[in-house]
């Protein structure tokens, strides 16, 4: 009974959503269904952690994965990590999620660190996907200044080289002043 339990959709996307490391003690099959996965990652990115590495390395997986959560783009294959447009799109879909949380802090204030607590441990632990992409991304003058602009606090997750440059900090908070905050 306890490989049926492990198979059943239902109590292994409460056990994933509750924690991430149960992904291991899922059905085989659960553990490499698409769907499944990518059902399980809109309610904790994690699981993506546990995902086999040829999903890691699925291009339409991740995009899919990176349109519900730009966090999704952590755990992503390293080629994939490279791509501009992907990571672009993770930054993108990072800044509508802030923006919905804030609308909902708003509309709900006495809420904040109270009823969200627990999705908010479950966050990346940064705010901008350009943490996750490689260091020859974060590295690159155009692309990093171009998602500064989608996403003002993608400087601070920059390489060193360019948050310590006042003329790329100048030109930085010249597009968004509140790049500033991850200046070095």
């Amino acid at each position: 009974i306890a490989e049926e339990l492990r198979g059943d959709r239902d109590i292994a996307l409460s056990a994933v959503t509750s924690d991430a490391t149960a992904m291991p003690y899922l059905a085989p099959p659960l553990q490499a269904d698409r769907d499944f996965l990518l059902i399980a990652a809109k309610r904790n990115v994690e699981v993506l952690r546990f995902a086999p590495e040829a999903l890691r390395a699925d291009r339409d997986f991740v995009t899919s994965a990176v349109r519900s959560h730009g966090g999704a783009l952590e755990f992503a294959a390293a080629e994939l990590r490279a791509d501009r447009d992907l990571v672009m799109l993770a930054i993108r879909s990072m800044v509508e999620a802030r923006a919905v949380q804030d609308e909902e802090d708003s509309a709900f204030p006495s809420s904040r660190g109270f009823a969200f607590t627990d999705l908010e441990d479950r966050q990346p632990r940064h705010r901008s996907a350009l943490a996750f992409a490689t260091e020859e991304l974060t590295k690159d003058r155009d692309f990093v200044m171009d998602a500064i602009e989608a996403d003002a606090e993608a400087l601070a997750c920059a390489d060193m080289s360019l948050r310590e440059d006042p003329t790329f900090v100048l030109k930085a908070v010249t597009s968004t002043g509140l790049a500033l905050a991850g200046a070095a």
